[in-house]
C-alpha cells in the first residue's frame, strides 16, 4: 500500500536530519518495499504492509541524528484532503495554502477554527487527522499554522503547502488535473 510519511522539522542535509541516501536506506532496512524522497522536507512516499509502524522503524532507526515525530497517511488519504481543501475567494490575499498533520484522531477540534491570535492563520476545515487553511505574510512574519494547531492540541504537528501535495500527488498520480483541483489563486503553487 502506497502511503507517505512527513517527518517533523526534517531538513535533509542539515543539523539534526539525515541525508536522503541514510533516509531511504533506513526505509529498506525497516521492511519498505520500496522508498523515495520528496522534496528535501521529510516526505517519503513508501510502500509497505504496516506503513505507521515501518515509520515508526524508521525513526528508531535515525534516532543518533534524528529525534521528532513522523505522521502517515495512505496516498488515498492525501488525495482525499487535497481535494476537500476549501475554495478560496478570488482576490483573497492570503500568503499561503497549508495543510497541518497530527496523529491522534481529534474529536471536536472544531475550537480549532478560531485561528491564531495575531490574525495570521485562518483554519478553513478541521478533519480528525489534518487541518487545512491560510496563512498571510504582512512584511517579513509569516503566520505559523503549525504552532497554532500544536498549542490547541498538544501534540506534534507538522505541515505541508497545498502546492507540495500537489506536486506530490502529481508526482506519484501521474496527473496533471492535481494541480489546482479548487481553482485557487495560483499562490498554492509557491512552497
Amino acid at each position: 500500500m502506497e502511503s507517505v510519511a512527513f517527518f517533523r522539522n526534517m531538513n535533509l542535509g542539515h543539523a539534526g536530519s539525515p541525508g536522503r541516501a541514510t533516509l531511504l536506506s533506513a526505509f529498506a532496512d525497516a521492511g519498505a518495499a520500496q522508498a523515495r524522497s520528496f522534496q528535501s522536507n521529510g516526505t517519503v512516499i513508501f510502500d509497505a504492509e504496516d506503513p505507521a509502524a515501518t515509520a515508526q522503524h524508521v525513526r528508531q532507526l535515525l534516532s543518533e541524528t534524528y529525534d521528532d515525530a513522523v505522521m502517515v497517511r495512505s496516498l488515498d488519504r492525501v488525495e482525499q484532503i487535497i481535494a476537500d481543501f476549501p475554495p478560496v475567494e478570488a482576490g483573497n490575499d492570503h500568503y499561503r495554502e497549508m495543510i497541518v498533520f497530527y496523529d491522534r484522531v481529534v474529536p471536536g477540534a472544531d475550537a480549532l477554527r478560531a485561528g491564531g491570535r495575531d490574525g495570521l492563520v485562518q483554519l478553513l476545515r478541521v478533519d480528525a487527522d489534518a487541518v487545512s487553511g491560510l496563512i498571510w505574510k504582512p512584511k517579513n512574519t509569516a503566520g505559523n499554522m503549525t504552532a497554532v494547531v500544536e498549542a490547541a492540541l498538544a501534540l506534534p504537528c507538522t505541515a505541508r503547502t497545498l502546492g507540495t501535495m500537489q506536486r506530490l500527488l502529481k508526482q506519484v498520480r501521474g496527473r496533471a488535473d492535481v494541480v489546482t483541483p479548487h481553482g485557487g489563486t495560483g499562490r498554492e503553487l509557491r512552497s
